[in-house]
């Protein structure tokens, strides 16, 4: 759970959490003077597969997040450990 952010009105706590199995925004419902959640943490429908760094407009109407996806590729590259240099130059597998 992480980037807590109050929704504009204060009535709900806005955060990201990988709950169930990627990046989504979730909310919980809570007390405007002590910040005690009234609610369980509920997911909130979003139009992308994983995001981050949620912020809300000040009216409430609007909220900003970065929509990512992660590439990734594996090398494989000979490398001597006594001399801590790599003896070839990296091999892309995928």
């Amino acid at each position: 759970d992480w980037n807590p952010v109050y929704s504009p009105d204060g009535e709900h706590l806005y955060f990201l959490s990988d709950r169930e199995g990627k990046m989504g925004m979730w909310r919980v419902k809570v007390d405007g003077e002590s910040g005690e959640p009234l609610s369980a943490p509920e997911a909130v429908p979003t139009p992308v597969a994983e995001m981050a760094h949620i912020s809300f407009s000040r009216d409430g109407r609007r909220v900003a997040f970065v929509d990512y996806a992660l590439l990734a590729s594996l090398y494989r590259v000979k490398f001597d450990p006594r001399q801590e240099v790599l003896e070839s130059t990296p091999e892309k597998l995928t």
